[in-house]
């Protein structure tokens, strides 16, 4: 209440100061003839506030969970049209909890009082009891109830209640799944509540008459061509027109024009069931990466992500690949960027040109980075294996050469951070079962795309008549081939050692 108060006094006063200015402020002469100190006054008109929102018949909600729907509340400054809206909200509430007959009225007489008061007529609350489909004989029943979202029970034993919004969502996911299947007159509508029938005319299949090019200058129209399973003939498929579509976007984007934009479009052809295809392209200019600006790592470094690029061969001087990072993101590359580093978000974005350099354009990558170390105690009991103590210390961006400054940043994991490699070191030791390993794991082995992955383990075991343990060692090297391929190798070595035997040890390890 204070706030609004101060603000309306601070509207009041510079609308009175606009108008009339002597209003507020004396003249220069008239305060050089006085002494006196001139203090405006405004006069602010009293304005009625909320003094209660009442309910009336209401039985399916409670006053509290209808009050929390409002946008205002008691002592606010009372608004009809504000009023009003609080009325639809209600309703609209209602409506998507399966009463779709509701209505609510507003008392506008008890506004001057400072009253809020609606009444409820709710209506009943209708379940879906069936879902039937007409005129369906191009795609089976199966796969258009696969399609829709409304069902007639939710988890099994759950009912499920009509909402108008549900039902026109799933007219418009047939219309789309008919519309990909080359249906492209089809006419589906929706009738009834609680029994509802999906009523549908598919109307003919259209086949494609002519595929054409338009705004190519840099591919010929006979490579785009060869990039596409469309031909003249076939029955004309929305969703396998846009992957086309992709595809060719694709061929440009790789070769450095980032701004290249593809559309595909198809026009019936008057009294026969074909159309023809059109893809639209706009070209745009090619572009080669000027510099890579890194930002937003506070501890990773700049080493880590460039090697991550160059893999990609995302570096300067290369074509800007704007397939693998485009400018309105989501791309291959920054996907990977975000799980090398694990960051929370990885954003490549390519600059403008500028007239020193208008044939390049520098990326700048953004990093946000997420939480690389975790530190997990725990404690376990089994009838087996007796009780185990648990630490579990790992780090997803180790350097060894980050050495903590003090035992904060130790615990903190704000040590051996930056270098982008792996160490896990897990000791579990226990009453009977003790395990204990160390893991590490270097991503770019001498700065190539070949990772190094070294464990090592011990295992040990009492038993009642005899005790074990396994050492295990494993050295390996993968190396990331462009085409995906990823060759391996590694060596193993593992000692087993049985102990402090029993006369009645099993004779197998005897």
């Amino acid at each position: 209440m204070r706030y609004k108060i101060r603000k309306m006094t601070l509207i009041v006063l510079l609308s009175t100061a606009l108008s009339n200015p002597d209003a507020v402020y004396a003249s220069a002469s008239d305060r050089a003839q006085s002494n006196e100190t001139t203090v405006p006054i405004v006069n602010i008109g009293k304005k009625d506030v909320i003094k209660s929102i009442e309910f009336e018949n209401n039985r399916a909600y409670k006053d509290k969970t209808l009050l929390k729907k409002l946008d205002f509340e008691v002592d606010d400054y009372i608004d009809p049209i504000l009023a009003e809206s609080g009325r639809n909200i209600i309703s609209e509430f209602y409506r998507s909890k399966g009463f779709p007959h509701v209505e609510v009225m507003l008392d506008r007489k008890k506004l001057s009082e400072g009253k809020i008061i609606y009444t409820i007529v709710e209506g009943p609350r209708l379940k879906i009891k069936s879902i039937r489909f007409t005129g369906n004989k191009a795609i089976k029943t199966g796969d258009l109830r696969n399609t829709i979202k409304t069902k007639t029970r939710s988890w099994i034993l759950w009912p499920v209640y009509y909402t108008e919004e549900k039902i026109k969502a799933d007219v418009e996911k047939l219309r789309t799944l008919y519309f990909n299947r080359g249906f492209l007159n089809h006419r589906i509508v929706a009738q009834g509540q609680s029994h509802i029938t999906f009523i549908i005319e598919e109307g003919p299949l259209y086949k494609i008459r002519n595929i054409t090019f338009t705004g190519n200058t840099i591919f010929e129209t006979e490579a785009l061509r060869a990039e596409l399973t469309l031909e003249s003939g076939q029955i004309y498929y929305q969703q396998k027109a846009q992957a086309h579509t992709k595809r060719i976007l694709k061929l440009y984007r790789e070769d450095g024009y980032v701004d290249a934009e593809v559309w595909q479009q198809h026009r019936w052809i008057p009294e026969t069931n074909l159309v023809d295809v059109e893809f639209k392209i706009t070209e745009g200019r090619q572009f080669r990466i000027g510099k890579v600006e890194i930002t937003g790592n506070e501890q990773v470094h700049d080493k880590v992500i460039r090697r991550i690029l160059d893999e990609y061969d995302f570096s300067p001087g290369e074509l800007y690949n704007a397939h693998i990072a485009p400018r309105q993101g989501g791309g291959q590359l920054e996907r990977y960027v975000q799980t090398m580093t694990m960051s929370e978000e990885a954003i490549i974005r390519p600059a403008q040109p500028t007239a020193r350099a208008p044939e390049r354009r520098d990326a700048i990558v953004d990093i946000k980075e997420g939480m690389t170390g975790i530190v997990n105690p725990g404690i376990a009991m089994g009838s087996d294996s007796g009780v185990i103590g648990q630490l579990i210390w790992q780090q997803r961006n180790f350097d060894v050469q980050d050495w903590p400054e003090n035992f904060e940043e130790f615990i903190t994991m704000r040590s051996f951070t930056g270098a982008g490699q792996s160490l896990r070191v897990a000791l579990e030791p226990g009453t009977v079962v003790s395990y204990y390993s160390v893991t590490f794991t270097e991503p770019y082995f001498q700065d190539k795309p070949t990772s190094l992955d070294v464990v090592g383990s011990s295992w040990e075991r009492w038993r009642e008549s005899h005790n074990e343990k396994k050492k295990k060692g494993y050295v390996g090297f993968e190396k990331r081939l462009k085409n995906r391929w990823r060759p391996s190798f590694g060596f193993r070595v593992e000692n087993v050692e049985v102990f402090d035997l029993d006369f009645d040890a099993p004779q197998e390890i005897v």
